[in-house]
């Protein structure tokens, strides 16, 4: 913006609705307050919105049926998916900061589905490219019964509580609104 740079990973978005402020509002930089009084946070609607018209969520799984099902309960809630393996060039070009027709295909989010508490070595090995690649944007999905690996302690991680796919949606808006 202007002369200045900002890195993703320094910034925090924040976007409000609200009436329009007036010049003395906006004076000695009372604007923010105002703003933030005057409006409410939209951050979260909008990002999920714009993740789900836009972007597809690329899912690891530790086999094809568990991606099948992970693909099938992200489309029942209007969500793009495609397999890792098939977006896993463009997702690092984004993250190296490569422009083009490649990194803009990068998906918004990876989705790391898991069956067993012990996933083989090479599957740990791309769900941490994976997780690398996403900038974080990485949710874990517990297909079977247990806990998740403890190599994938730490991020995000929805269970087979309820419906799959809601379960799904409310993970990756968390995903999208914390990193």
């Amino acid at each position: 913006m202007g002369d200045r740079d900002w890195l993703p990973a320094e910034c925090h978005l924040i976007i409000l609705e609200g009436p329009e402020l007036s010049g003395p509002d906006l004076a000695f930089g009372r604007g923010w307050d105002r703003a933030e009084r005057a409006g409410r946070n939209v951050t979260r609607e909008l990002v999920a919105g714009a993740v789900r018209a836009t972007s597809s969520i690329a899912v690891l799984a530790e086999t094809d049926s568990g991606r099948d099902e992970i693909m099938t309960a992200l489309g029942d809630v209007g969500l793009g998916s495609v397999d890792w393996a098939a977006s896993r060039d463009s997702a690092l070009a984004s993250r190296r900061g490569v422009c083009g027709r490649q990194a803009d295909e990068a998906p918004a989010a990876v989705i790391l589905a898991v069956e067993g508490a012990d996933p083989g070595g090479e599957w740990l090995y791309e769900a941490g490219l994976a997780v690398g690649a996403s900038a974080g944007r990485a949710l874990v999905a517990r297909l079977g019964d247990g806990a998740a690996p403890p190599a994938l302690a730490g991020l995000p991680t929805v269970g087979r509580s309820g419906e799959l796919s809601q379960a799904l949606l409310a993970g990756l808006r968390r995903v999208a609104t914390s990193s």
